[in-house]
């Protein structure tokens, strides 16, 4: 619970329009590390790679003195390296953007949770963020604008939580939630593309053998019947979206490619569209992290086709 009362500005430290910025973007994505601080708001800074990270670090190292926010240290096991820094917003500056940003209290997290350094989403979560900085710099470096972003937060509280009804192979009828890891919407010109992400660390059976567990290949069929939904068209109108998946392998990659083309195989068995399957895409983690290839470079593969295509193609 926020204090009204509360001295929101520190004293003995002055405020600058990044300090803002960096408590803001840790309120929207709640954690952050060193790296993606840096990249995100010490791209221009003078002094080189080096001067860079040193500047980035001070200035939170003041942010953290001045309680503004706190520190994560990540564990890492015996003859391995040490791992970034995760932060997090504090007290101090949860209070700092309600006051000074007009922010809603009730919309602050900044408390510690339980083991939040082995918080189970932790890892998906920065991959998924870093995805998002590969995103924001890519479209500045190629004329694309971003029109649009939310993460899995973002899409279960502001668009609600949709649901599907799937019909195994017996015949039996389940519900199915969509919530994407991430939503965003490309511009160019006049012309604009829908986006669903999904963060694929291996966390996921491809194909279980049971239908009504979890896996990627239940995910594609509720994807499937999502976009041909009443509820799809209702939020993005008749605008086709993609599916596109990054993961961190390329063996990895090949057989959620093989198990979503096996997917369409099976409905055009039992006669329904199949026509859909071009709106998969998948590429490699490393290669969506990177600026300049994200966009513009021919490292995606689409269900259904061979070879190599751009995102904007």
């Amino acid at each position: 619970m926020m204090t009204s009362g509360a001295e929101p500005r520190p004293k003995g430290m002055r405020l600058v329009v990044r300090d803002f910025d960096i408590l803001l973007a840790l309120h929207t994505a709640r954690y952050l590390t060193t790296q993606q601080i840096e990249r995100l708001f010490w791209r221009e800074s003078r002094g080189g790679t080096w001067g860079r990270t040193k500047a980035c670090q001070q200035r939170l190292r003041r942010l953290l003195d001045y309680g503004l926010i706190r520190r994560i240290e990540q564990p890492v096991k015996r003859g391995e390296r040490s791992l970034p820094y995760i932060y997090a917003l504090d007290r101090k500056g949860a209070e700092l953007l309600v006051a000074e940003m007009g922010i809603d209290p009730s919309e602050m997290e900044w408390k510690a949770k339980a083991q939040e350094e082995n918080y189970p989403f932790l890892e998906h979560l920065l991959t998924t963020t870093d995805f998002h900085i590969a995103l924001q710099l890519g479209c500045e470096a190629s004329g694309v604008h971003l029109a649009d972003w939310m993460d899995e937060k973002e899409l279960k509280s502001a668009h609600n939580v949709d649901y599907v009804t799937l019909t195994g192979p017996s015949g039996g009828q389940s519900r199915a939630a969509v919530v994407p890891d991430g939503y965003f919407k490309l511009c160019r010109e006049e012309k604009c593309g829908l986006f669903f992400l999904e963060v694929d660390l291996k966390t996921v059976t491809i194909a279980p053998t049971v239908w009504e567990r979890r896996g990627w290949t239940r995910r594609i069929r509720a994807y499937v019947e999502y976009f041909r939904s009443e509820a799809y068209r209702a939020k993005y109108g008749t605008r086709r979206a993609r599916l596109v998946t990054v993961t961190s392998s390329d063996l990895r990659l090949q057989n959620l490619k093989k198990a979503t083309e096996e997917v369409f195989r099976q409905l055009r068995e039992t006669g329904e569209d199949a026509t859909a399957q071009n709106r998969f895409w998948f590429t490699l983690l490393d290669d969506s992290l990177e600026p300049a290839q994200l966009l513009a470079s021919p490292i995606w593969q689409v269900a259904g086709s061979d070879g190599l295509r751009s995102l904007m193609d």
